[in-house]
């Protein structure tokens, strides 16, 4: 996945997917749209699944192409929680998250 999302291609592999659009690249888990990559932005979703494997796939593309350091997605008592830039905020299942 992370390959294909730094050359800008197109792949797909088992659950995950990464589909190559005019303005950048839609990353799929399960055919559900979880992240959006361009130029200079990463945006995040969960998709409303809350799972082990969308958090591992978004902390995976955080890392890569974020300082992962200041940037990721974790749990604590089974919530969600978005770090963006060194700072903590709970997760909205509703809303898409900017990482840049």
């Amino acid at each position: 996945m992370i390959n294909a999302v730094r050359r800008r291609i197109s792949w797909h592999s088992g659950n995950t997917s990464v589909t190559k659009k005019p303005w950048g690249l839609e990353i799929h888990l399960f055919g559900n749209l979880i992240a959006h990559v361009t130029d200079n932005k990463l945006e995040v979703f969960d998709a409303g699944y809350q799972t082990a494997t969308t958090k591992s796939r978004l902390n995976c593309l955080i890392n890569a192409l974020t300082d992962g350091s200041r940037n990721g997605i974790f749990q604590k008592h089974f919530e969600w929680f978005v770090t963006i830039d060194g700072s903590n905020q709970e997760w909205n299942g509703e809303n898409w998250f900017p990482i840049t």
